[in-house]
């Protein structure tokens, strides 16, 4: 890395790079077999960025591993890869071809499967059931009408929910089953307006997934309602079950942890200790047997707000130890769930001039909480500087004395 002013040819020609900011900044060099400069590439914004490791492909092709702050375009040519940091310093990886460009992901996504998700049995008697969609690689833009409900023996029904458990991978309901018969899960070969995240759109359809055979109930409860369910992590949480028939008894199979159901009312209830999208199989039971649905529970991460402490300390000084306080831990919890706790990070260091300068908190991760950061400050005061004076006595030569003086503040010029 470097900051201010730099020529990264080492020839007799320029190439000349300024820092951004005044902060340090990452770069990268080719040179020829013969040692020439060939080109160099900069990445940096206002606050440090550092290239930590650079690998070299059979093909030519280069990969700059670092990490940065702030905000970055990691494209070094005319178009942009902007890129933000999420508080503090994130890694990044860059691809370049042999001549210093960046190199663009062309890779279509596709679908990797469809497979039952529940009821978990391939035989039901259901009004609705669920399926696990997975994509190659993350997606977004998916929707209802990215996917065909193919049925047969009479069988009828339609997409009534879809849900992210994460970016490739999503829940999909086919609800309002109506007779007997199989039904499968299709995604459309065209017109999906699914993407990845470099925006190549999905190549092709999927008609291979697995099949449920659906037998109509008779006598039977048919289980209705909602085909999903919204929450929040560590707040309370209702859902009732609906099914016809005099139902005398309800069941619920794959609820998140915190929540229950009352099996004479099917209300299910309580306050949910797990974010996440969980695909919950209902049961209604009466005399004439047992009638299947399904509701996906979409259950959201709580806000959790993460200050940084304000703090001070003298020029001179390194910093002291950060802090950060947090607003909205459901009961019971502490920084103790947090999967990794938030950092403090600032550009202030032992030199930097009287002044106030931001602290930045950031680099939380957590299953259970969505950080909110509020920033505080550091306020660096003028220190106070102690002079000590040396060599005060000499044999007299003539001449005056040349006294030493050492400042309590290293550095510091008298």
């Amino acid at each position: 890395m470097f900051h201010g002013e730099v020529d990264l040819d080492p020839g007799s020609g320029t190439a000349k790079q300024v820092a951004n900011g005044g902060g340090e900044e990452g770069f990268v060099v080719k040179l020829e077999s013969t040692g020439a400069y060939a080109w160099s590439k900069v990445f940096g914004g206002a606050a440090d960025d550092h290239v930590q490791s650079v690998a070299v492909d059979r093909t030519g092709d280069v990969y700059l591993g670092g990490y940065y702050a702030g905000v970055v375009d990691f494209d070094p040519g005319m178009g942009e890869a902007v890129y933000a940091s999420s508080g503090g310093y994130d890694a990044f990886v860059v691809k370049l071809t042999t001549t210093g460009t960046i190199r663009v992901d062309t890779q279509a996504p596709q679908v990797a499967g469809v497979t039952r998700r529940m009821p978990q049995e391939a035989s039901v008697t259901a009004t609705s059931v669920a399926y696990r969609v997975r994509f190659s690689r993350e997606v977004t833009g998916v929707d209802a009408g990215d996917f065909n409900v193919t049925t047969t023996g009479g069988l009828s029904g339609a997409v009534t929910a879809v849900a992210a458990v994460n970016a490739g991978e999503y829940v999909v309901v086919a609800g309002n089953l109506q007779g007997s018969g199989t039904v499968r899960l299709d995604v459309k070969s065209t017109g999906t307006g699914i993407t990845d995240l470099s925006g190549n759109a999905l190549a092709g359809g999927y008609t291979q997934g697995e099949t449920y055979t659906v037998t109509a109930a008779v006598t039977q409860p048919e289980v209705g309602g909602s085909a999903s369910a919204g929450g929040t992590y560590g707040s309370a949480f209702s859902y009732a079950v609906t099914a016809s028939r005099a139902p005398q008894g309800y069941t619920a199979v794959g609820l998140p942890s915190g929540l229950s159901i009352n099996s004479a009312s099917g209300v299910i209830s309580g306050t949910p200790r797990e974010a996440g999208v969980f695909a919950v199989g209902l049961g209604a039971l009466n005399l004439g047997g047992q009638g299947q649905g399904v509701v996906v529970v979409t259950v959201g991460k709580a806000p959790l707000k993460v200050t940084a402490v304000d703090a001070s300390r003298a020029y001179g000084q390194g910093n002291p130890a950060f802090a950060v306080r947090y607003e909205g831990f459901a009961a019971g919890d502490t920084a103790g769930v947090l999967t990794k706790v938030p950092e403090v990070t600032t550009q202030a260091g032992s030199r930097s001039p009287v002044g106030e300068y931001p602290l930045v908190a950031g680099g939380g991760v957590s299953d259970k909480y969505a950080f909110e950061y509020v920033a505080g400050v550091l306020r660096v005061r003028a220190a106070e500087v102690g002079l000590t004076l040396g060599n005060l006595t000499a044999v007299y030569t003539g001449q005056g004395l040349a006294p030493t003086v050492v400042t309590s503040v290293p550095g510091v010029e008298v």
